[in-house]
């Protein structure tokens, strides 16, 4: 390791599944510079938190930073600008240190962290300034629902990611009392700004039922999304009727597929008037020519119902046979 040391400035791609060597690779009491080093990957399961014995890395060209070790990015990484991936669901960031990593790497394109609001991890000054994200296209938080969301609000109402395309949102535990629905928070968030936002998965670890105020503002904020994924939600009746097209015309009206992952649903009829809402025009009468469908798929947990072009049947007929063919029946 000593030796890999020496010849560091040489190295582009770096992956260490031992993070026992890295205080020997990144001595705590000095900076170690990488010049050319283009992507890094730690990842060590049986690890535990030595960030107190290891140095930080200088590597102003580092694009990928891939890590599941118990050690901050900050504490790690002192300056790479030009990071465009970076990925850890093994450190649970902060309200600061989640502003803190958005605002130091503006040119991130995808990001996954995990994100627990502690009272550890409190946000240490508020966000004056907005972080504009340009080059953001897919975004994950995995949270701890522990604790609150107060801070997590705050971090994104300063934040605007126009060319977001993939939203990932996944609760990691569920309490009873918690209070943090990331439907609302999520809404708030995405009505400031134009986005480009065509896929969303919000996952719970329970089975809360979807606030149909924050909802339809979700979706109106959405207005390009063409793949909409629940999981662990109750998805009841009044949710599907804001899902319907004849309803609520302007909402979504290119989605093509959505997914019900362990949700509790309402009834097959609201869903079945919503497929067919979804699986023509709304302007097309009863007694016009075949039809291009919009939705191409739904899927309940790992069935498919697939409406593929205009030879297929008439959806109506399909969506009778949902009970036996999904084993859809919800109470």
């Amino acid at each position: 390791m000593h030796q890999l040391r020496y010849y560091i400035n040489r190295v582009k791609v770096l992956c260490i599944n031992n993070i026992s060597f890295l205080p020997q690779l990144f001595p705590v009491d000095a900076c170690t510079y990488a010049p050319l080093l283009r992507r890094l990957v730690l990842s060590d399961g049986r690890s535990g938190n030595i960030e107190n014995r290891v140095g930080r890395l200088i590597a102003p060209n580092l694009l990928q930073l891939e890590k599941a070790v118990l050690i901050p990015l900050s504490m790690l990484i002192k300056h790479s600008p030009r990071l465009v991936q970076f990925q850890d669901v093994y450190y649970s960031y902060g309200a600061q240190e989640l502003h803190d990593l958005l605002f130091n790497h503006r040119n991130l394109i995808t990001c996954v962290i995990r994100y627990c609001e502690s009272p550890r991890n409190r946000l240490s000054r508020p966000p004056s300034h907005t972080i504009v994200l340009n080059h953001l296209t897919s975004f994950s938080v995995f949270w701890d629902s522990r604790f609150p969301l107060n801070e997590f609000r705050v971090v994104l109402s300063q934040i605007e990611a126009p060319n977001i395309h993939e939203l990932y949102f996944s609760e990691d535990r569920h309490l009873e009392d918690f209070d943090g629905d990331i439907i609302t928070i999520l809404a708030s968030w995405l009505s400031r700004f134009r986005n480009r936002l065509d896929i969303l998965t919000v996952a719970s670890a329970g089975i809360p039922e979807v606030d149909l105020e924050a909802f339809q503002t979700l979706l109106n904020a959405v207005p390009g999304l063409v793949h909409l994924c629940f999981k662990g939600y109750l998805i009841n009746d009044a949710t599907i009727h804001i899902l319907d097209l004849e309803l609520h015309p302007s909402l979504c009206p290119i989605l093509q597929g959505l997914e019900f992952i362990n949700v509790r649903m309402g009834t097959v009829e609201s869903l079945a008037h919503m497929v067919i809402s979804r699986s023509r025009p709304p302007d097309r009468n009863e007694d016009s020519d075949p039809f291009v469908l919009t939705l191409k798929s739904i899927i309940w947990d790992h069935w498919a119902f697939y409406l593929l072009d205009d030879s297929d049947p008439d959806p109506r007929y399909e969506l009778k046979k949902l009970e036996s063919q999904w084993n859809f029946k919800l109470v």
